[in-house]
């Protein structure tokens, strides 16, 4: 299932659920701590709920993790770009450095913006295992996924090619659904992308840039649905109409 506001989510996937089916849902799959609550139950009450972000299972990102560390270094920082808007769409850049990283995010702090008409945000995230990502998020201004990683042995860039990520996602579904061996991340590591991307948000608004780890967050902490599906709507008028 997919919906441009993650508020509603669990909501509209309760009658598949109720009913025992496997759901997916598309990124992001819920936007708040609150949510994150609610979803983690489901799970352990045992719904079958899948989801992520299409780029996380992207070709280029599996060939390199293909690669052995002796050919390519143990990683040390990672550096990915992003553009369009700040949560419906950076998730997918969280997920693409989770990925990389193979480990949960601890903390994330907001950089700093730009100062030109184009807005752009910087933030840092470290995860678990001590490797650091940053990101680059441009507001309002597509940016092609951009991927530089830092080993121990060298430097490595690629563009993710957007044009094979969806049938990339599709594949691993079917397996999954299947009962084939597949590569779907579980849910607790979707929800480290929210809960990172949530750190941010408070770094940015509430702390002035100082570093903000998961166990900081509190109840309250969102990204609002509702505020992003009504400027969705302002673009796609014939299709969310009253």
């Amino acid at each position: 299932m997919q919906s441009c506001n993650w508020e509603k989510h669990l909501d509209q996937a309760m009658p598949f659920i109720e009913r025992g089916k496997p759901v997916f849902i598309d990124k992001p799959i819920v936007g708040s701590v609150k949510d994150i609550e609610k979803l983690r139950q489901l799970v352990k009450d045992g719904a079958n709920i899948l989801g992520s972000s299409s780029a996380r299972y992207a070709q280029e990102i599996c060939d390199f993790k293909a690669k052995s560390k002796d050919e390519v270094g143990e990683i040390v920082s990672i550096y990915a770009t992003c553009g369009l808007d700040e949560f419906n769409y950076g998730i997918h850049v969280v997920e693409i450095l989770s990925a990389l990283a193979g480990s949960m995010g601890k903390s994330c702090r907001f950089v700093g913006a730009t100062k030109t008409d184009v807005h752009c945000e910087i933030y840092n995230i470290e995860f678990e295992n001590g490797i650091m990502g940053t990101y680059h998020l441009t507001h309002g201004v597509w940016q092609p996924f951009h991927v530089t990683i830092l080993t121990t042995k060298g430097t490595y860039s690629f563009d993710i090619d957007v044009g094979n990520i969806y049938k990339s996602l599709l594949c691993e579904l079917y397996n999954k659904l299947m009962g084939k061996k597949n590569k779907l991340t579980d849910i607790e590591t979707l929800i480290n992308c929210t809960q990172i991307m949530l750190c941010g948000k408070k770094s940015r608004d509430e702390l002035n840039g100082a570093v903000v780890s998961v166990d900081m967050l509190g109840e309250n902490d969102k990204f609002d649905g509702y505020e992003f599906e009504a400027e969705y709507a302002k673009t796609a008028a014939d299709i969310y109409k009253d």
